[in-house]
C-alpha cells in the first residue's frame, strides 16, 4: 500500500493525539470530504494495520487509534 500525504498527516495527528474519533478526524484531516469517502480511507489504512478501530463509544461513534506499524 502506497500511503499518501494525508494519510501519513492523519498518522501524524493520531501519534500526537492517541485517539480521534471519525467526526474529529472528518473536521481536521478529511476537512471537506464526504464521510463516506472518509470511511472507505480508514477502512483501508485499518485493513493494512496501520490504525484500529475503536468501538462502543456513545453515539454509536468510532475512534481511531494507531497501531504499531502506524506509529513506526
Amino acid at each position: 500500500m502506497i500511503l499518501t500525504e494525508r494519510d501519513r498527516e492523519l498518522l501524524r495527528m493520531l501519534s500526537r493525539m492517541g485517539f480521534m474519533t471519525t467526526r474529529q478526524l472528518n473536521r481536521t484531516i478529511f476537512k471537506g470530504i464526504a464521510i463516506t469517502t472518509e470511511l472507505r480511507r480508514l477502512r483501508v489504512l485499518e485493513r493494512s494495520d496501520y490504525i484500529i478501530r475503536v468501538e462502543g463509544l456513545g453515539s454509536n461513534e468510532k475512534g481511531w487509534c494507531l497501531t504499531i506499524k502506524g506509529a513506526d
